[in-house]
């Protein structure tokens, strides 16, 4: 009985948490945010596989689905031998993204697309931030440090 009770309780709390979506999302509204991988020595530090996360301003923009379930059209302009996933957070985006030889660096990356939320103005570069959760070399070697990121642009169409 005690478990029934525990599980009820979890199940109403998780229901009462979700709420209203702070962002229903304009239909075929696109905020495509440009990303890089910032290397400071490009002559020692090669890029295969990266973890990052591009935080959002959720009230503006945000992606369709939710968390692993968002469209492959999320991620474009990625090397065309790379493979890459978008995990939707809530209020960031993890990007996961390798290939078997080195990522481009110190040069657009990719590109995420965002939808615009309903009222909400557009975007800008300034209202985005990217943060490189883990980094490994073409041997899978953890880079320990050196290796960061940045939106460097925004367009709106």
């Amino acid at each position: 009985m005690r478990r029934f009770a525990l599980l009820w309780l979890m199940l109403l709390a998780a229901a009462q948490a979700r709420g209203a979506d702070p962002c229903p999302l304009i239909a075929a509204s696109d905020e495509s945010v440009v990303v890089e991988l910032v290397v400071a020595d490009t002559d020692s530090t090669l890029v295969a596989g990266v973890t990052l996360e591009v935080d959002h301003p959720e009230k503006k923009v945000g992606l369709e689905g939710e968390g692993i379930h968002v469209p492959k059209s999320t991620i474009t302009g990625a090397p065309t031998d790379a493979v890459a996933s978008a995990n939707d957070l809530g209020n960031r985006v993890r990007v996961v993204i390798a290939r078997p030889g080195e990522l481009p660096t110190n040069k657009p990356l990719l590109t995420l697309h965002f939808a615009r939320c309903t009222g909400a103005p557009s975007v800008k570069t300034a209202d985005f931030s990217c943060t490189v959760v883990t980094a490994s070399d073409p041997s899978a070697n953890r880079i320990a440090s050196g290796v960061g990121c940045a939106v460097t642009r925004v367009e709106a169409r």
